[in-house]
């Protein structure tokens, strides 16, 4: 009998099975929290692209549309002067290079350090814009526009930090993604994007800084051709070769990260 008695197996105490259960309640509080964050970050989103897409629509404010608008995005620029009490705006043209003109290896460097996600969001990428947000609030300001709002600032509008200019140029850039693809966004980005020495695109420095076409640039020209943006003249290789130098290096780590290069070439660009 008294075998028996201590095989029976007793009840788990109510201690136990509160602690138990006490132990549990805290996971899926945490995973009722994270879904609802989610869920409110995605909303928000898509309240944020329907928003500036409505506004798009309008015409309210003096932008580019329609044909003027392709003509601007021929890699023309709209170039604003006050003369006289008289502002003037008239549109320049340089050199356009079709899109296979440039090398993979320039491409890949540009859309790397860029835009890493090019290819899967539409003209605008809130997640990039809102990192960016959170990281000026903490001091650490950081770039959050994609290759098409970065194209829409360089042909149409002034040269000033406010948030009107970044308002303004997400409705440019849902309005350019509805003319272009993104190869053509691509292609226009890198031969209206401004460079170093009041040069345009990457024709001009490829020429200029290595005395070849951007066609025969390699991984480490291209690393440094990209990597001088977006302040081209404080990262002049040739007055700030340091600046450059890590500028490049750290496409080059961007590239690899992204696997658009392997091991071996990042350590050969290296040196």
């Amino acid at each position: 009998m008294a075998q028996e008695e201590s095989a029976v197996t007793e009840p788990p105490k109510p201690e136990t099975a509160l602690a138990g259960g006490a132990s549990q309640a805290p996971w899926g509080a945490h995973l009722r929290i994270l879904l609802v964050v989610v869920f409110a970050a995605a909303l928000i989103q898509a309240s944020l692209l329907l928003f500036v897409n409505l506004m798009a629509q309008y015409d309210r404010w003096d932008l580019p549309k329609g044909s003027l608008l392709e003509t601007i995005l021929s890699s023309c620029q709209i170039e604003q002067t006050a003369r006289g009490g008289f502002e003037n705006a008239q549109l320049i043209c340089p050199t356009r290079l079709p899109g296979h003109a440039f090398p993979s290896v320039l491409r890949d460097a540009v859309i790397a350090s860029e835009d890493r996600r090019f290819f899967s969001h539409g003209a605008l990428d809130l997640r990039s814009t809102l990192r960016a947000a959170w990281h000026s609030l903490r001091g650490n300001r950081q770039g959050g526009s994609t290759l098409t709002q970065q194209l829409a600032r360089s042909l149409v509008l002034k040269k000033e930090d406010s948030v009107e200019r970044k308002i303004l140029e997400a409705i440019l850039a849902v309005r350019i993604a509805a003319i272009l693809s993104r190869e053509e966004i691509l292609a226009r980005y890198m031969n209206a994007v401004p460079h170093a020495r009041n040069m345009t695109g990457f024709d001009n420095p490829a020429r200029y800084y290595f005395g070849v076409g951007p066609q025969e640039l390699n991984l480490s020209e291209a690393a440094l051709l990209v990597g001088m943006l977006p302040e081209p003249n404080n990262r002049d290789p040739l007055k700030n070769p340091a600046d450059a130098y890590h500028s490049a290096l750290a496409v080059l780590h961007r590239m690899r990260h992204q696997e658009k290069i392997t091991p071996e070439q990042a350590e050969e660009s290296y040196g």
